[in-house]
C-alpha cells in the first residue's frame, strides 16, 4: 500500500478487504434537503465540477492491518463508503444500459471490471466491509446491487445508506449522456489519496495517538466522537504496561454505544450531556467536565473505564426511556414534554439506580419521583411569576443511591415551594388559570392533553398516549392544534371588548382541535348544528363541550367560565399539590 495512490490502485490491489471496524460510527453523511446541501451533494458535487484533465483529492486514510489482508479503516471511512454505493450505483446503471465496456481518456474500462474492483472479486473476500450490524443490509443492497431490496431493521445507518444509493442512482439515470457517467467514475477512479498504514503491537498505540490529534481541530466532528479520541490517547499517555487491552475495552464500549446511538431520536451529544450534567460535579461543558475529573483521579485508567461503561450504560438506558414516550400516562413522558433539559439529567441517574438493568417502565421508585418532578415543572411553566431559577440539576448531580428518601423529601418541598423561599409557587400558578385570561399559547396543549386523560380515567377508558400532546393521534391520522372554541373572528357576532379580554383567549374557550375540524368549523357560531356535531369526536374533552352545546344552545361568558372551572379544579386537584402544607401567600393568593 503505497503512502500516495489512487482510489482505483488501492482498490485494485488483490485480496484486501477494508473493514469499518464495529468500535466506528456506522454511516452518517446525509443527502441534502429542505434547500440544505449535505455531505452526498458535496461529493458528487465536488466530481461534476471537477476540470478535465486536472487532479482530484479524495483525502488522507489511516488504516490498521489486523489479520491476514484485512485492514481496518481508523480515518476516512465516510468518504471510503460513499465511494463504494457511487461505485455501486454506477455499476447498476452501466448494466441497465448495457454498457459492457468504455472508453474516457484514452483508457478502456469494463463494467465488469469495476464491479470486482470495488465491490465483490470473481475470486476472494469482498472489497470492503461496513459495520457489522449493517452488514447485511450493506451487501445486498450495494455489494450485491440489488436495488429492490427493502428489508431494514429500523437504523439510521441503513437509511442513509439507501438514500444515498437512491441519490446516486436518480443523478446517474437523468444523465442522458453517458460520457458524463463516464467522467465521474474517471475523477473518482483517478482520485489521489494519501494513506498511513499501521501494522503490528504498536499499531494500536499509534493509531490512538493519530486519531487524537488528527482530530484535535474537531472538524465536522460530534463532541462524543472527540471525547472517544481524547479518552483513548489519554489511557495511551497514562498507562504503558496494559494500554493496548484497555484501549480495546474502550473500542468495545464505544461500538455498543455506537449502535444505541443508531436506535435514538434523541442526539447523541445530548446524551452525553445529560450523563455528565447527572454524574459529574462540573457544571462545564461536557468535555471540560470530563477532564477536569480526569485530572483529579488518581488512577486514570480505572477511572476511564469505570467513565465509559456508565456511559454506555446511559445511552443503553435513553434507548428504554425513548421506549416510555409513547406510553400512556408516563411520567417519563411527562417531564421531556414540560422541560426535557433540566429534567432528563435526573431521568438518567434514577434509572441507572433503580432499573437494575430491566425495562425501565413501572417502576415506583423512577415513577414516584418523576411524579414529583412534573409537578414542580408545571408550576414552573404555567405561572404569573417570573421564575428564571431551575435546580433539577443540581438536585440530579447531589442525588446518591442510598439517598432516594432524601431526593423524595427534597423534591416534595421543592414541589410545594419552588426553589426560592421567596416564590408564591403554588399561588402564581393557580393564578395563571384564574387570574390571568389569556391562555392562548402553544404549551397550553399539554394542561388538555393531562385534562383528556383525567377525564378517560374517570369515565375507565384507555388513556391517549403522550403522542396526542406532541401532534400525532393515535386514532385518527391527522395533526392537532389548539384552537377556540367560539371563533376569533366571528361571523355571527361581533364581541365586546370586555369579551375578548375576558373571554375569548381564556382556556375555557380553548381546546385540542384537528386540523379537518378546525378547518370545517371556520367562524360559524359552535352552537350551529353542524358545528357542534363536530365535538361529538373520540376525545371526552370534546364530549363534555358537545353535550354542554346540545342542552343549552350556546356557548358564551357563562359556559366558558363553567369549562375553566372544571379545568382548574383539575389542575388543582392533580397537578398542583395546593393544600400540601401551604405557605400563608399561598393561601392569600390562591
Amino acid at each position: 500500500m503505497d503512502n500516495q495512490t489512487t482510489i482505483g490502485r488501492l482498490f485494485g490491489e488483490d485480496m484486501i478487504t477494508f473493514v469499518i471496524p464495529s468500535y466506528q460510527r456506522a454511516y452518517s453523511w446525509r443527502v441534502g434537503k429542505d434547500g440544505r446541501v449535505g455531505q452526498v451533494d458535496m461529493f458528487l458535487n465536488d466530481i461534476i465540477d471537477q476540470p478535465d484533465n486536472s487532479s482530484y483529492f479524495l483525502g488522507h486514510y489511516l488504516f490498521e492491518k489486523t489479520q491476514g489482508n484485512r485492514y481496518e479503516l481508523i480515518d476516512g471511512q465516510q468518504r471510503l463508503t460513499t465511494t463504494v454505493i457511487f461505485m455501486s450505483c454506477l455499476v447498476k446503471e452501466l448494466r441497465k444500459r448495457k454498457i459492457v465496456r468504455f472508453d474516457y481518456n484514452n483508457m478502456q474500462y469494463a463494467t465488469e471490471q469495476i464491479y470486482e474492483r470495488y465491490l465483490q472479486p470473481r475470486y476472494g473476500s469482498q472489497k470492503f466491509e461496513t459495520v457489522p450490524e449493517d452488514s447485511s443490509f450493506f451487501n445486498r443492497l450495494i455489494i450485491e446491487c440489488d436495488s429492490d431490496y427493502r428489508i431494514e431493521t429500523g437504523r439510521r445507518s441503513e437509511r442513509r445508506i439507501r438514500e444515498a444509493s437512491s441519490f446516486f442512482e436518480e443523478k446517474m439515470a437523468t444523465q442522458t449522456e453517458e460520457g458524463t457517467l463516464f467522467k465521474w467514475f474517471h475523477v473518482i477512479d483517478n482520485a489521489i489519496i494519501t494513506t498511513f498504514l499501521l501494522s503490528g503491537e504498536s499499531a494500536k498505540l499509534t493509531a490512538t495517538q493519530i486519531f487524537a490529534f488528527q482530530n484535535d481541530r474537531g472538524l465536522g466532528l460530534t463532541t462524543l466522537e472527540k471525547l472517544k479520541a481524547f479518552l483513548m490517547h489519554q489511557i495511551y499517555r497514562n498507562n504503558t504496561t496494559n494500554a493496548i487491552s484497555n484501549i480495546h475495552s474502550v473500542e468495545a464500549k464505544f461500538a455498543s454505544i455506537y449502535n444505541y446511538i443508531e436506535r435514538l431520536e434523541t442526539k447523541e451529544d445530548s446524551v452525553l450531556g445529560y450523563h455528565c450534567s447527572a454524574f459529574l460535579s462540573s457544571y462545564d461543558s461536557p468535555l471540560d467536565a470530563i477532564k477536569e475529573s480526569l485530572l483529579r483521579a488518581d488512577d486514570k485508567t480505572q477511572w476511564i473505564n469505570s467513565f465509559v461503561s456508565e456511559l454506555c450504560c446511559s445511552y443503553s438506558l435513553m434507548c428504554e426511556i425513548e421506549n416510555t414516550w409513547h406510553l400512556f400516562n408516563s411520567p417519563i413522558a411527562d417531564v421531556c414534554i414540560l422541560d426535557k433539559a433540566n429534567s432528563m439529567p435526573l431521568v438518567l441517574k434514577l434509572c441507572h439506580y433503580n432499573s437494575n438493568g430491566i425495562d425501565v417502565r413501572n417502576i415506583p421508585a423512577i415513577d414516584n419521583a418523576l411524579k414529583l418532578v412534573e409537578k414542580i415543572l408545571f408550576k414552573m411553566t404555567y405561572t404569573l411569576g417570573g421564575y428564571r431559577t431551575n435546580n433539577l440539576i443540581s438536585i440530579a448531580k447531589k442525588y446518591k443511591p442510598d439517598e432516594y428518601d432524601n431526593l423524595i423529601a427534597d423534591l416534595t418541598y421543592k414541589c410545594c415551594h419552588g426553589f426560592k423561599e421567596y416564590w408564591n409557587f403554588n399561588g402564581d400558578c393557580l393564578r395563571y388559570f384564574t387570574a390571568n385570561k389569556y391562555h392562548y399559547r402553544r404549551e397550553l396543549r399539554y394542561v388538555l392533553y393531562k385534562y383528556e386523560n383525567y377525564l378517560r380515567a374517570k369515565a375507565r377508558q384507555p388513556l391517549l398516549s403522550p403522542d396526542e400532546c406532541t401532534n400525532v393521534f393515535r386514532d385518527v391520522s391527522v395533526s392537532n392544534t389548539l384552537d377556540h372554541i367560539t371563533p376569533q373572528t366571528p361571523d355571527f357576532v361581533e364581541y365586546s371588548e370586555e369579551f375578548c379580554n375576558e373571554y375569548l383567549n381564556n382556556i375555557g374557550n380553548l381546546s385540542l382541535l384537528t386540523w379537518g375540524n378546525n378547518s370545517a368549523k371556520k367562524n360559524h357560531n359552535p352552537a350551529n348544528d353542524g358545528v357542534v356535531e363536530m365535538y361529538n369526536s373520540i376525545f371526552y374533552s370534546h364530549k363534555e363541550i358537545y353535550e354542554t352545546l346540545k342542552s343549552e344552545k350556546k356557548w358564551n361568558e357563562i359556559q366558558i367560565s363553567e369549562r375553566r372551572d372544571r379545568i382548574v379544579a383539575f389542575i388543582k386537584d392533580n397537578c398542583c399539590l395546593l393544600y400540601t402544607s401551604p405557605s400563608p401567600r399561598d393561601i392569600s393568593g390562591s
